[in-house]
């Protein structure tokens, strides 16, 4: 696993995010026990602030604690799913309805965005327009702490989306560009409530999805 020395900015959240992107991207795999230790040499911090930043993951559903073992990588579950998806949509519905028009201003670039995640020849590619996408609809929400949510959240769903990709078929989702395309038909009628309704039943899909691709992965 190949880690640098965090060496600036804030060193609770250089921690956090160097920490979360290891959970999320497989470095720190499922299941796997966190070496306490060694990820602090390896990060070049203390103790303290490791483990204060693993008390806060904990709480975000990334990492669990368990007597005697110490905190492992959250394992990936159907209950989390089922549990992460649905708040994941309302606060994207919230930013959206929130967003005060400016979604519509975007139009263009989000139909530009559309047609890149289309043409999309890998995961990855389609993976990165897709929260492109997504980052451009709810631009418009000035609410910092719910943009925060939205983030925590995205990185629970990225997780799970990066584990079971491989299985899911193919990619872009045929219907994931039907489904955009009827959000961004409701933002160009200036329908709030029909894109919001599109919105949530696209992350409806999307859990649907990732169950199903859980189910195949014997998760």
């Amino acid at each position: 696993m190949a880690t640098q020395l965090i060496t600036r900015g804030s060193l609770r959240d250089e921690i956090l995010d160097r920490l979360r992107s290891l959970l999320v991207e497989g470095d720190l795999p499922p299941g796997a026990r966190i070496n306490e230790s060694t990820l602090s040499r390896e990060l070049g911090v203390s103790r303290t602030p490791l483990r204060e930043a693993l008390l806060l993951l904990s709480g975000e559903g990334l990492v669990v604690c368990e007597p005697a073992r110490g905190f492992l990588a959250a394992r990936l579950t159907v209950d989390q799913a089922r549990d992460a998806w649905p708040i994941l949509a309302a606060l994207e519905v919230l930013a959206l309805r929130s967003s005060k028009g400016v979604a519509l201003h975007r139009l263009d670039e989000l139909r530009s965005l559309h047609a890149e995640y289309e043409s999309a020849l890998t995961l990855e590619a389609a993976r990165s327009i897709d929260e492109r996408w997504h980052g451009v609809l709810t631009s418009g929400c000035s609410n910092e702490l719910l943009m925060v949510q939205i983030e925590r959240q995205r990185a629970i769903e990225r997780r799970y989306w990066l584990a079971t990709a491989g299985v899911a078929g193919r990619w872009p989702q045929p219907s994931w560009i039907f489904q955009h395309a009827a959000v961004m038909d409701a933002v160009d009628d200036g329908d709030t409530d029909a894109a919001c309704a599109a919105l949530e039943r696209h992350w409806g899909s999307s859990m649907r999805e990732a169950l199903s691709s859980l189910a195949r992965n014997g998760g």
